[in-house]
């Protein structure tokens, strides 16, 4: 009799977990940008969520310990770990808050932006005619003009403000969403579905909702991610130039603009910020192009 080398069986449970992980390890090595990108942005949102309990001191007030009345910004130590400002409030609280700020106005102004584009978007692409016509010359009249004076214009009528901020960036911003998804309902409202659909009479919203909307959701969803990339940039920008959030609320454009005359004594002022906003925004940037290259099968092959 032969003696057979008896090895240990997987139970279900534990052949499913080694499964996915091999099924994660395999789409990581395929489509590395969706992983690395979504990381980084996981990371910001859970930062910008637990800023409360991940920040040592009240981001808008001075420390208690003396340092504002001194007038010179403390370097990072064991302390303050990314130092102090020439107010004396610590830079590391101020940093995690400022993510709530750019990750608020990122995300609703691209839902402003994703709404109006897309409702007028789909018009325009599945009506056709003079709706089309209007439609895209409005369209083009925006894309026509600088977007950021045309922020900077708006901001400056209300009070700068967080929500005003991203409604200003959200309703200047819906051009470019609305010839993406125009261009894509173009395309689905000619296949064969949505002939036999028309042809056994459903009315055009419901096309429009049942057949149309679904198949052209994929580059919305890659445009918004980058978009939202996008706007947390031009958030920053508002900020540095004083149309954005006002101090002493913190914000890593008006950050940086308050460290700039202080970069030789205290480069930490602009570094910290900055290196968030690079961050931030590659993660985006790299999320929407991962996105793009798993979601959209032409790529992918």
């Amino acid at each position: 009799m032969n003696n057979a080398v008896l090895e240990p069986s997987l139970s279900p449970a534990a052949g499913t977990a080694v499964k996915r992980r091999m099924s994660f390890w395999r789409f990581a090595r395929r489509y590395p940008s969706v992983v690395v990108g979504g990381l980084i942005v996981l990371i910001m949102v859970l930062i910008a969520l637990f800023a409360p309990v991940l920040a040592h001191y009240d981001p808008t007030r001075p420390l208690s310990d003396g340092l504002s009345q001194m007038g010179a910004p403390l370097p990072p130590n064991h302390k303050y770990w990314l130092g102090t400002d020439t107010e004396g409030r610590d830079v590391f609280s101020r940093v995690l808050y400022g993510a709530r700020v750019s990750l608020e106005v990122g995300f609703f102004a691209g839902l402003i932006s994703l709404f109006i584009g897309a409702l007028l978007g789909i018009i325009s692409g599945y009506f056709g005619g003079w709706v089309d016509m209007v439609i895209m010359r409005l369209t083009d009249m925006v894309l026509a003009f600088p977007f950021l004076l045309f922020v900077v214009a708006l901001v400056a009528v209300m009070k700068p403000s967080v929500t005003n901020v991203f409604i200003a960036i959200g309703v200047f911003g819906w051009a470019q969403m609305a010839r993406i998804i125009r261009g894509q309902v173009l395309a689905v409202k000619e296949l064969e579905y949505v002939q036999a659909a028309r042809s056994l009479g459903a009315s055009a919203w419901n096309i429009i909702f049942k057949e149309v909307l679904p198949n052209v959701i994929t580059p919305v969803v890659i445009y918004l991610t980058l978009a939202i990339g996008q706007n947390i940039l031009l958030e920053a920008s508002l900020s540095f130039l004083g149309f954005g959030v006002q101090p002493p609320e913190p914000s890593w454009g008006n950050m940086i603009q308050e460290g700039m005359a202080y970069f030789q004594l205290a480069p930490w002022l602009i570094y910290a910020p900055g290196l968030m906003l690079l961050i931030t925004t590659i993660g985006f940037n790299l999320l929407g192009d991962g996105l793009r290259d798993w979601l959209d099968p032409k790529v992918g092959r």
